[in-house]
């Protein structure tokens, strides 16, 4: 069965590497699927060796970095992070992190290493913080050089967290750090008993949630590290949760969307779409937005019904990006189709879909 294909998500996880998932030891290969940014009226997707720029409001095309891809250009996949209008930070699958200018594409450094950069950087006012598949988050400074170094016990694909006093990172080998951003040494963690490759989402209060391989979702205290809730999923959480309000919205990989409430952990309904969903959940005023390895986009209501859905046509057509917005549009990443980006209206109407090359 095709959705049952990718409820496990092994069609579009076809990289060079490995992570150990939870308890039984399963394997699974991975690259990854369109990293989407927006700034200001430009949309950027990073998707294998090139980061293209495409404006917001018609989906023309602006530019590429590089112009011309070649064998030896990294493969990028991450959501490019803007340190300032002239540096853009790239994550590359080529052991290269780099602050490359958006416009021209030139170098303004590149910090190199053994493994692979799977994740978009943190940057805060102080440093920028990464993560690598060498078990090592970086922490440098906006120049680019080394501030100081964490180490994991196994591979890490997130993007950490900040709330201003310290560093949140979840890690293969089960656990979720705390950690002081100042010099990298570790205040507490928690094992999470299961993968973890999302960002943990942090309440107002202090909480932090966050997903497992393991099919959980966990609340925990940043202050202690300790367990307030746990929530079980159906298929396994790949990314970090949505908060909004006193809500929770999850996605797993066996379909569905999950709405939490953040207090007691207590569900309050659920959805099941049309193929596992990878994706974080778009929250705005308008809806919940989220994709499927289904090909499908779908607007829920805040009760958890379905408002509108809209699924691109075409064989093995998945939609693994999590949607974006930018004004009063809703982009979605595609991935085995001639577009690369969609836009649709809030109400479900396609704006304009963009397809490399025309």
């Amino acid at each position: 069965m095709k959705n049952k294909k990718k409820a496990i998500l092994f069609s579009v996880l076809v990289g060079a590497f490995l992570l150990s998932a939870c308890g039984g030891g399963r394997r699974l290969q991975a690259s990854s699927w369109p990293g989407i940014t927006v700034k200001d009226d430009t949309i950027y997707v990073a998707y294998q060796k090139q980061v293209i720029s495409v404006q917001a409001n018609n989906g023309t095309e602006l530019n590429r970095i590089p112009g011309e891809a070649e064998n030896s250009t990294p493969d990028v996949f991450a959501p490019p992070v803007f340190l300032d209008e002239n540096s853009m930070l790239l994550s590359t699958y080529n052991n290269s992190f780099l602050n490359v200018n958006p416009v021209t594409g030139t170098e303004n450094w590149a910090f190199h290493n053994q493994n692979r950069f799977i994740a978009s950087p943190l940057v805060t006012e102080d440093a920028i913080f990464l993560a690598n598949a060498d078990h090592t988050m970086y922490a440098l400074d906006h120049s680019g050089n080394k501030l100081w170094t964490f180490i994991a016990d196994d591979p890490l694909w997130a993007k950490p967290a900040f709330d201003g006093e310290k560093l949140y990172l979840g890690s293969m080998d089960h656990h979720l750090y705390a950690i002081d951003p100042k010099n990298g040494s570790e205040i507490w963690s928690t094992d999470l008993g299961g993968t973890t490759v999302g960002t943990p989402a942090i309440g107002e209060d202090g909480t932090l949630y966050i997903g497992t391989f393991e099919s959980e979702v966990y609340a925990i205290d940043s202050q202690n590290g300790e367990i307030q809730w746990r929530f079980p999923t159906k298929g396994w959480v790949w990314a970090g949760p949505t908060l909004s309000g006193d809500t929770l919205y999850v996605t797993d990989l066996a379909g569905y969307l999950y709405a939490v409430d953040s207090a007691s952990g207590e569900a309050l309904w659920n959805f099941k779409g049309d193929g596992a969903a990878p994706g974080a959940p778009l929250v705005l005023d308008s809806g919940i937005y989220f994709t499927t390895g289904g090909g499908t986009l779908y607007a829920m209501n805040m009760d958890g019904g379905v408002r509108w859905s809209q699924t691109v046509e075409g064989k093995d057509v998945e939609l693994f990006s999590p949607a974006a917005s930018v004004g009063d549009l809703i982009i979605v990443g595609v991935i085995n189709a001639d577009q690369l980006l969609i836009a649709y209206t809030t109400d479900g109407v396609k704006q304009w879909e963009y397809i490399p090359g025309k």
